[in-house]
């Protein structure tokens, strides 16, 4: 009997114990939660933070860095399991996903990303020698937020020949400015440029003297927020085979050329204007046709003159300009065509060079029997002169 009533006793005891030992672990505060919170990496000395936006992860470090073997602080919910782990992780260059599991088994996705950033050079850069351009090469610097100066107008400056290397460049915010200490044939080397402020190789009141400056091209160009000036009389090739839009003027002055390419120009944001002539004052130039084919709008003044040798000239898809200043078509001319243009803001001037046999009688184009094109015009909010044509004999449209 009494070792029923010990039993008795003890018996909650007993149960009590057995209760507790059944429980649950307490679950951690952040059980729910399945984050990355931070990415830091350290390179040479060099820290870059990611930004974490909308579960992508996104490093941006120059593009000289590579991340591969970098050192790494990855921070995420402390309760939480994460997969791959990046403690194992050495190639940091490569994108992946992170998967974080919360305590409670929920799972997260991250998108991991390298962007490799150009290097910035705030401010202008001048290159009068080989020895500034290999220095300037050295720094890496792929975006000049300034001007770009490429030799130098003193009497006793070095020549510079040789521009190559600046191939690393892909923007030039400021202008690109030629001075006549520069003496190579072409621009090679500016290739890969994408858009830059300007170009100026001399001014309309003072020409360029680079006197082995033929070709001026920059192949990989698109825009160009200000203004082309080209006024050197050596320039003979002029190609820009992707610039679509100018927002300022395109001024070329060379007595030289002879092919003027712009394939994919769509948009002239103030004047076109391209002359040829020469010291002499004659019309200048062995161009012989002239096709801008995609041109649409010149909002300023559209001026092509004094191209001695030209026998065409054609602006196929041209539907609105400032003002057409065709003062001085060369007496060789046979085909003008601008087919699409329907609204000139201003004058209208079609007007061929002649030359004058005697005080009384000149001679002005006897190619030109028919103007092609102008069948779309509806608006000249100017003057329209056609004149000194000695065989024209159509003009369609003007009815």
């Amino acid at each position: 009997m009494r070792q029923f009533w010990l039993l008795l006793f003890i018996a909650p005891f007993l149960f009590l114990s057995c209760s507790e030992d059944n429980q649950t672990p307490e679950s951690p505060a952040d059980a729910d939660d399945n984050f990355i919170t931070s990415v830091v990496m350290t390179v040479a000395s060099q820290s870059y933070t990611a930004e974490i936006i909308d579960n992508i992860i996104t490093i941006t470090v120059p593009y000289t860095v590579s991340l591969n073997n970098a050192q790494v602080e990855f921070k995420y919910t402390s309760s939480a399991t994460i997969i791959p782990d990046p403690a194992s992780i050495t190639d940091w260059d490569t994108e992946r996903t992170f998967r974080v599991t919360s305590y409670n088994g929920e799972a997260n996705d991250y998108t991991y990303k390298v962007i490799k950033d150009e290097i910035r050079y705030e401010g202008d850069v001048e290159l009068k020698t080989t020895a500034d351009v290999t220095a300037f090469i050295d720094t890496d610097v792929t975006v000049i937020k300034g001007d770009l100066i490429i030799g130098s107008d003193a009497e006793d400056a070095e020549e510079l020949s040789d521009i190559a290397a600046l191939k690393i460049l892909k923007e030039v915010e400021g202008n690109i400015i030629i001075r006549k200490s520069y003496v190579g044939q072409d621009l090679t080397g500016l290739d890969n440029i994408t858009s830059i402020g300007g170009l100026q190789i001399g001014t309309e009141t003072a020409f360029a003297t680079n006197s082995k400056l033929q070709m001026v091209s920059m192949r990989s160009l698109q825009h160009i927020t200000g203004d082309i000036v080209v006024c050197n009389n050596q320039v003979a090739y002029v190609q820009f085979d992707n610039l679509e839009t100018i927002d300022g003027n395109i001024i070329f002055r060379t007595s030289s050329l002879q092919s003027f390419e712009f394939p994919k120009l769509t948009t002239v944001v103030k004047d076109f204007d391209l002359q040829c002539l020469t010291s002499d004052g004659e019309p200048g130039g062995e161009i012989t046709s002239l096709r801008i084919p995609e041109l649409t709008k010149v909002n300023g003044r559209l001026g092509v003159n004094n191209l001695g040798k030209m026998i065409s000239l054609e602006f196929p898809k041209l539907q609105e300009v400032g003002s057409v200043d065709f003062a001085s078509i060369p007496i060789p001319l046979e085909t003008l065509s601008l087919p699409e243009l329907s609204v000139v803001n201003g004058d209208l001037n079609l007007v061929s060079s002649y030359i004058a046999s005697d005080a009384f009688t000149s001679t002005g184009n006897n190619k030109l029997q028919e103007i092609d094109g102008l069948s779309n015009l509806s608006i000249v909010k100017g003057t329209l002169t056609i004149s000194k044509f000695q065989v024209l004999k159509k003009i369609a449209g003007l009815e």
